[in-house]
């Protein structure tokens, strides 16, 4: 696209044609920021990521109207400019939507609430030790009217003032931009129920105004006060919504900053887990006891890895929550952000192989039939731009050989009973952030490539063990892989037994 813009300047400036100055302009900004776009991790930056989108969703239309206008001359550069471009269109499988634009922003902003990022940091284009192009105006104000959309008037309210407060460090923004930050803010203030705000920021802001803007704000003052009822009203603080607070503990994990008791931590230890063959053994970490949840270490090649994600690349999609319906809105579409593929058994010698490794490790049945099937095919996912899965439950409350039995099943899992266990791969490393936490037993695993952590979802007597509730957190600085594997009670009776009493636990896999 870049070259063909190139091209395009050349042969109207040797033939004479003026360009317009803001073509150019965009053209001389995109010549650095093209030959680092093409670098293997840049994508892997949130910020880098929204540029991007931004770009080919906003700039380019605009530049490419620009040049292609319904008054312009139909030149022989422009001729040649569109069928480029129409010839890239179709190579290209890279099709930007508003929604990535404005899910691309939502991650910026997830990011900062879950990592606790310096906002005006994050304005510079700084994530910790990495740096890149910072935000411009327009970009945190898009971002700002995005929370907007969404109600988060809290989170557009901090944006807003630390803008501000940038704004009012930084002598390169004009009065005009300052004059909006603050009528926006005023907005913001008088939706989460302070009005009083956004008065006393008017009437800061009329005493300065010039002609243009003074009739306007005064109408807008005028407002404001309206919605002021009386002085009680006052007592209110901005304060994040409860949605915001009861996810502290959640960020907290993924941040790394709890610690387990120390009387929990002296019990686990590292072992060569034993399996069925005498010379493969395994490292395997014990995380936790009971419920039992372990890390393996290096059960993947780099060579395996490689086969699995070339593999589901061709499958990918947009990720579902098993159970769920459509969405009904883009303002619900926030409790899983990822891309997923599933691959049977006998897609590839290598799934099956990997299936079959499982099988070994956990002394669980991981075969796979035309009917009644001991487990799901394996789930490969894509977790980009601040990817994430809210904390969930694995299990699906399914009840094993009865009938009717559960819609969202196929055939070969119909009858088959609830997941008894999750095994889930880390297909790579990330720079930070991606850790899967378990938010009952205080654990956070960070992402280690070639390692799977394990669990059980169901207790030994068969019921639902909640205490395995747990979440992704957001990718903070990466493209994060994993693969899952989801092992149904069918075809485990005796694989894992119930136990001596009602309360057994399970002492080893």
């Amino acid at each position: 696209m870049l070259a063909s813009l190139e091209i395009y300047i050349r042969d109207s400036e040797t033939g004479g044609i003026e360009v317009p100055e803001n073509v150019k302009r965009f053209y001389n900004d995109l010549l650095d920021t093209s030959v680092r776009t093409i670098q293997e991790h840049f994508m892997e930056n949130p910020i880098n990521a929204f540029h991007f989108i931004h770009r080919m969703h906003v700039t380019w239309p605009t530049v490419i109207t620009t040049i292609d206008c319904e008054q312009c001359t139909l030149t022989t550069p422009l001729i040649d400019f569109k069928a480029r471009l129409s010839g890239i269109e179709e190579q290209s499988d890279i099709q930007v939507t508003s929604e990535d634009l404005q899910w691309s922003a939502m991650a910026v902003v997830r990011l900062w609430q879950t990592y606790k990022l310096h906002l005006p940091s994050l304005f510079r284009g700084h994530i910790l030790n990495a740096s890149t192009n910072p935000l411009s105006f327009e970009d945190i104000l898009y971002i700002c009217n995005q929370l907007d959309f969404r109600n988060d008037f809290y989170k557009e309210i901090v944006w807003l003032k630390a803008l501000l407060k940038e704004m009012t460090n930084n002598k390169l923004y004009n009065d005009k931009e300052v004059t909006r930050v603050i009528k926006q803010m005023a907005g913001a203030y008088s939706k989460y129920g302070m009005p009083w705000e956004s008065v006393d920021l008017l009437e800061k802001l009329i005493t300065t105004a010039n002609a243009n803007d003074h009739a306007k704000l005064k109408r807008d003052l005028a407002f404001y006060r309206t919605k002021i009822k009386d002085d009680s009203e006052r007592e209110i603080e901005l304060k994040p919504s409860e949605v915001d607070l009861a996810k502290l503990h959640y960020e907290a994990l993924c941040r790394g900053h709890v610690t387990r008791k120390r009387k929990i931590l002296s019990r686990l230890r590292c072992i060569h887990r034993k399996t069925s063959v005498p010379i493969y053994r395994v490292k395997e970490e014990i995380l936790n006891y009971d419920p039992r949840v372990s890390l393996f270490h290096q059960v993947l090649t780099n060579t395996e890895i490689t086969g699995i994600k070339d593999q589901a690349m061709k499958m990918l999609r947009t990720s579902s929550i098993v159970g769920d319906g459509p969405r009904q809105s883009l303002k619900e579409f926030n409790y899983r952000v990822s891309q997923t593929a599933w691959l049977p058994d006998h897609s590839s010698d290598l799934v099956k192989s990997v299936s079959n490794r499982i099988e070994l490790i956990t002394g669980l049945s991981t075969q796979q039939f035309r009917s009644f099937s001991h487990a799901e095919d394996l789930q490969v996912l894509n977790y980009g731009v601040g990817g994430m899965y809210e904390a969930h439950l694995d299990c699906l409350n399914a009840l094993i050989h009865i009938n009717p039995v559960r819609a969202e099943d196929t055939v070969f899992l119909r009858g088959t009973g609830d997941r008894v266990s999750t095994w889930m791969f880390y297909l790579n490393d990330v720079q930070a952030g991606g850790a899967t936490v378990f938010l009952d037993l205080n654990i956070t695993v960070p992402v280690e490539k070639g390692a799977a952590v394990f669990w059980y979802n169901i207790r030994r007597n068969g019921e639902i063990d909640e205490r395995t509730r747990h979440a992704g957190c957001p990718v903070l600085i990466g493209s994060k892989w994993v693969a899952n594997k989801w092992i149904r009670q069918h075809g485990q009776i005796f694989r894992r037994k119930c136990g001596k009493n009602i309360n057994s636990i399970d002492t080893r896999l």
